[in-house]
C-alpha cells in the first residue's frame, strides 16, 4: 500500500482478537502507515459491551506512534439488502416479501437513541472519534441527533473536521457516518 502513496488508513471495526497484533505489528515496524483503530462498542449483549469497554478504557496500552485505537464503531442498524434491517422511516416499498415481519416493516435500529446519545456524548468527552454504520435515514438521522446532543453537552469540538455522508460534505465534529445508501430528503437538509 506504502508503495502506491498509501500513508494511513483506518481499520473500521477492531475487536479483541484484532487489537494486539494490530498494535504490535505497527509496534515492530510490519506496518509502515499510520492506522487508527475503531473499537466496536454495542450495549448489548453484555459480553460485547464488557470487551469493548475494556478496550476502551486500556486503550493507551495498544497505541503506537503508528497505531491509535482513538475510536468507537458503532453499528446503528443492519443492510439495505432482502434482509430489510436497515432503519427507515418510511415502510419498505416490497412489503411482499416474506422477511418483513408485523413490526419491522421498518427496519429498526440496533441501540435506542437515549443509550446512544448516552455513549456518543462520553467518548466525545474522552476524546475518542465515533464512526458509525448506518445505511438506513432513521439510522443516520439516529446518528446525527446523538453527535448533536454530544456538541450540546460537551460543546463543539474539532469543528473544522469534514466527513462524507455518503457524497455529501458536512462540517460535523469528529465523526464518520459510512454506509449512508438510504438518505431521505429530510436527513439530506439537516446536513
Amino acid at each position: 500500500m506504502l508503495s502506491y502513496g498509501i500513508t494511513s488508513f483506518t481499520v473500521a471495526s477492531v475487536r479483541l482478537p484484532d487489537i494486539g497484533p494490530l498494535s504490535a505489528l505497527s509496534s515492530e515496524g510490519l506496518i509502515k502507515q499510520r492506522v487508527r483503530g475503531c473499537i466496536v462498542w454495542a450495549p448489548e449483549p453484555v459480553a460485547v459491551n464488557n470487551m469493548a469497554e475494556t478496550l476502551i478504557a486500556e486503550r493507551e496500552s495498544y497505541a503506537t506512534t503508528r497505531f491509535s485505537p482513538d475510536c468507537i464503531k458503532i453499528f446503528l442498524d443492519g443492510v439495505p439488502t432482502e434482509s430489510y434491517t436497515d432503519a427507515m422511516f418510511a415502510p419498505y416499498v416490497d412489503l411482499d416479501n416474506s422477511h418483513a415481519r408485523e413490526g419491522l416493516e421498518k427496519g429498526f435500529l440496533l441501540i435506542p437513541q437515549n443509550k446512544l446519545n448516552e455513549a456518543v456524548t462520553r467518548f466525545d468527552r474522552q476524546g475518542l472519534h465515533a464512526k458509525f454504520h448506518a445505511a438506513g435515514d432513521a439510522a443516520v438521522r439516529a446518528a446525527i441527533d446523538a453527535v448533536s446532543e454530544a456538541q450540546e453537552i460537551n460543546g463543539a469540538r474539532l469543528m473544522g473536521h469534514r466527513d462524507k455522508v455518503g457524497s455529501i460534505e458536512v462540517g460535523m465534529h469528529a465523526v464518520t457516518i459510512n454506509h449512508c445508501h438510504s438518505l431521505s430528503h429530510r436527513n439530506l437538509r439537516n446536513v
